[in-house]
């Protein structure tokens, strides 16, 4: 919760991993003040079948899949827009971005 409400999202690794809240597009606009993602992808934008607690932070654009938590837990989950069953699960945030982040830089060196 500390980094969302800090920050305005990220895409690492030429958005392979995307946090939500990062602005689609740059405009001086009043209306389209930062952060909006979260929103948006709570809202109208939220995967079907979804959970009322889950809450949705951000996704992997290698299988268009989501990351979420529960609004009583730290867990991090990763699950197909397309499925309620969790693919892989993480302690914390920060378990999250250091995983996802490790996985995605071994890709990108061609290992």
């Amino acid at each position: 919760m500390a980094y969302l409400a800090s920050f305005n999202g990220a895409h690492f690794y030429q958005g392979g991993l995307s946090i939500f809240g990062l602005r689609a597009e740059v405009s001086r606009d009043p209306e389209r003040r930062q952060p909006f993602d979260l929103i948006d992808h709570n809202g109208l934008l939220r995967p079907a079948n979804s959970n009322p607690e889950n809450f949705y932070i951000g996704g992997l654009d290698e299988d268009g899949s989501v990351l979420y938590f529960r609004v009583w837990g730290a867990r991090i989950y990763r699950r197909l827009e397309t499925s309620t069953e969790p693919l892989e699960q993480w302690e914390n945030f920060e378990s999250m971005l250091e995983c996802v982040l490790n996985r995605l830089a071994d890709e990108f060196k061609g290992d």
